[in-house]
Protein backbone atom coordinates (compact mmCIF):
# COMPACT_ATOMS: atom_id res chain seq x y z
CA UNK A 1 0.00 0.00 0.00
CA UNK A 2 2.71 2.29 0.51
CA UNK A 3 3.51 1.99 -3.12
CA UNK A 4 -0.06 2.61 -4.13
CA UNK A 5 -0.15 5.74 -1.98
CA UNK A 6 3.09 6.91 -3.46
CA UNK A 7 1.80 6.28 -6.98
CA UNK A 8 -1.44 8.04 -6.09
CA UNK A 9 0.51 11.02 -4.73
CA UNK A 10 2.76 11.00 -7.78
CA UNK A 11 -0.29 10.93 -10.09
CA UNK A 12 -1.88 13.72 -8.10
CA UNK A 13 1.31 15.81 -8.28
CA UNK A 14 1.63 15.01 -11.96
CA UNK A 15 -1.99 16.19 -12.52
CA UNK A 16 -1.31 19.41 -10.59
CA UNK A 17 1.86 19.91 -12.61
CA UNK A 18 -0.12 19.41 -15.82
CA UNK A 19 -2.68 21.97 -14.62
CA UNK A 20 0.09 24.41 -13.69
CA UNK A 21 1.76 23.86 -17.07
CA UNK A 22 -1.55 24.46 -18.88
CA UNK A 23 -2.17 27.58 -16.78
CA UNK A 24 1.32 28.87 -17.49
CA UNK A 25 0.87 28.13 -21.22
CA UNK A 26 -2.36 30.18 -21.19
CA UNK A 27 -0.58 33.06 -19.43
CA UNK A 28 2.27 32.86 -21.94
CA UNK A 29 -0.27 32.97 -24.80
CA UNK A 30 -1.91 36.00 -23.20
CA UNK A 31 1.50 37.65 -22.80
CA UNK A 32 2.34 36.96 -26.47
CA UNK A 33 -1.02 38.38 -27.54
CA UNK A 34 -0.30 41.47 -25.45
CA UNK A 35 3.18 41.73 -27.02
CA UNK A 36 1.68 41.40 -30.52
CA UNK A 37 -0.94 44.03 -29.69
CA UNK A 38 1.78 46.31 -28.32
CA UNK A 39 3.78 45.83 -31.55
CA UNK A 40 0.70 46.70 -33.62
CA UNK A 41 0.06 49.76 -31.47
CA UNK A 42 3.70 50.76 -31.80
CA UNK A 43 3.49 50.37 -35.60
CA UNK A 44 0.34 52.50 -35.77
CA UNK A 45 1.94 55.06 -33.45
CA UNK A 46 5.01 55.24 -35.72
CA UNK A 47 2.76 55.74 -38.76
CA UNK A 48 0.84 58.45 -36.94
CA UNK A 49 4.11 60.11 -35.92
CA UNK A 50 5.31 60.06 -39.54
CA UNK A 51 2.02 61.53 -40.74
CA UNK A 52 2.17 64.23 -38.07
CA UNK A 53 5.79 65.05 -38.96
CA UNK A 54 4.80 65.38 -42.61
CA UNK A 55 1.86 67.60 -41.66
CA UNK A 56 4.16 69.72 -39.48
CA UNK A 57 6.50 70.19 -42.44
CA UNK A 58 3.60 71.23 -44.67
CA UNK A 59 2.25 73.62 -42.07
CA UNK A 60 5.71 75.08 -41.45
CA UNK A 61 6.10 75.66 -45.18
CA UNK A 62 2.70 77.35 -45.28
CA UNK A 63 3.60 79.53 -42.30
CA UNK A 64 6.85 80.55 -43.98
CA UNK A 65 4.96 81.41 -47.17
CA UNK A 66 2.41 83.33 -45.11
CA UNK A 67 5.21 85.09 -43.29
CA UNK A 68 6.79 85.87 -46.64
CA UNK A 69 3.58 87.49 -47.77
CA UNK A 70 3.42 89.38 -44.51
CA UNK A 71 6.96 90.64 -45.00
CA UNK A 72 6.05 91.72 -48.54
CA UNK A 73 2.89 93.37 -47.31
CA UNK A 74 4.85 95.05 -44.54
CA UNK A 75 7.26 96.43 -47.14
CA UNK A 76 4.34 97.74 -49.17
CA UNK A 77 2.81 99.35 -46.10
CA UNK A 78 6.15 100.97 -45.22
CA UNK A 79 6.48 102.31 -48.77
CA UNK A 80 2.95 103.69 -48.66
CA UNK A 81 3.58 105.35 -45.31
CA UNK A 82 6.77 106.92 -46.67
CA UNK A 83 4.88 108.13 -49.76
CA UNK A 84 2.11 109.51 -47.54
CA UNK A 85 4.67 111.48 -45.54
CA UNK A 86 6.26 112.87 -48.70
CA UNK A 87 2.89 113.84 -50.13
CA UNK A 88 1.89 115.50 -46.86
CA UNK A 89 5.09 117.57 -46.93
CA UNK A 90 4.44 118.50 -50.55
CA UNK A 91 0.83 119.45 -49.74
CA UNK A 92 1.99 121.63 -46.83
CA UNK A 93 4.60 123.32 -49.01
CA UNK A 94 2.00 123.99 -51.71
CA UNK A 95 -0.42 125.37 -49.11
CA UNK A 96 2.28 127.82 -47.97
CA UNK A 97 3.02 128.74 -51.60
CA UNK A 98 -0.71 129.30 -52.26
CA UNK A 99 -0.93 131.57 -49.23
CA UNK A 100 2.05 133.61 -50.48
CA UNK A 101 0.56 133.85 -53.98
CA UNK A 102 -2.79 134.99 -52.60
CA UNK A 103 -1.05 137.65 -50.54
CA UNK A 104 0.88 138.73 -53.64
CA UNK A 105 -2.33 138.87 -55.72
CA UNK A 106 -4.04 140.93 -53.01
CA UNK A 107 -1.02 143.27 -52.94
CA UNK A 108 -1.14 143.69 -56.74
CA UNK A 109 -4.87 144.32 -56.60
CA UNK A 110 -4.32 147.04 -54.00
CA UNK A 111 -1.59 148.59 -56.15
CA UNK A 112 -3.86 148.53 -59.21
CA UNK A 113 -6.65 150.14 -57.25
CA UNK A 114 -4.30 152.83 -55.95
CA UNK A 115 -2.99 153.51 -59.46
CA UNK A 116 -6.53 153.75 -60.83
CA UNK A 117 -7.47 156.21 -58.12
CA UNK A 118 -4.29 158.17 -58.72
CA UNK A 119 -4.98 158.28 -62.44
CA UNK A 120 -8.51 159.50 -61.91
CA UNK A 121 -7.28 162.20 -59.51
CA UNK A 122 -4.65 163.42 -61.98
CA UNK A 123 -7.20 163.96 -64.68
CA UNK A 124 -8.32 167.46 -65.13
CA UNK A 125 -12.01 168.21 -64.83
CA UNK A 126 -12.15 169.45 -68.46
CA UNK A 127 -10.49 166.34 -69.74
CA UNK A 128 -12.84 164.17 -67.71
CA UNK A 129 -15.84 166.07 -69.21
CA UNK A 130 -14.52 165.62 -72.74
CA UNK A 131 -13.93 161.92 -72.15
CA UNK A 132 -17.38 161.42 -70.76
CA UNK A 133 -19.09 163.27 -73.69
CA UNK A 134 -17.19 161.28 -76.30
CA UNK A 135 -18.71 157.97 -77.38
CA UNK A 136 -16.88 154.92 -76.21
CA UNK A 137 -14.49 153.43 -78.78
CA UNK A 138 -13.74 149.75 -78.91
CA UNK A 139 -10.36 148.78 -77.54
CA UNK A 140 -7.80 146.51 -79.08
CA UNK A 141 -7.58 144.40 -75.96
CA UNK A 142 -9.54 141.18 -75.79
CA UNK A 143 -11.15 142.53 -72.64
CA UNK A 144 -11.77 146.17 -71.96
CA UNK A 145 -9.43 147.25 -69.25
CA UNK A 146 -10.03 150.04 -66.81
CA UNK A 147 -7.08 152.06 -68.14
CA UNK A 148 -8.47 152.08 -71.69
CA UNK A 149 -11.89 153.11 -70.48
CA UNK A 150 -10.49 156.03 -68.47
CA UNK A 151 -7.85 157.37 -70.84
CA UNK A 152 -8.83 159.41 -73.92
CA UNK A 153 -7.98 157.88 -77.28
CA UNK A 154 -4.76 159.10 -78.85
CA UNK A 155 -4.97 162.03 -81.30
CA UNK A 156 -4.64 161.12 -84.97
CA UNK A 157 -1.23 161.88 -86.45
CA UNK A 158 -0.81 164.26 -89.33
CA UNK A 159 0.82 162.88 -92.43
Amino acid sequence: MANAAKVQTALKLSQEDQNTIASLKREIEKAWKMVDAAHEKEGRAKETIQQLKHEIQNLSRLVEQGAGLSIGQEGTVNELLKLKGELSKERDAQAVQIAHLRAEVADYMNKMKALAEETSVRRSPARAAAASSRPSTPTTHPRACRRCQLAPPPAPRAR
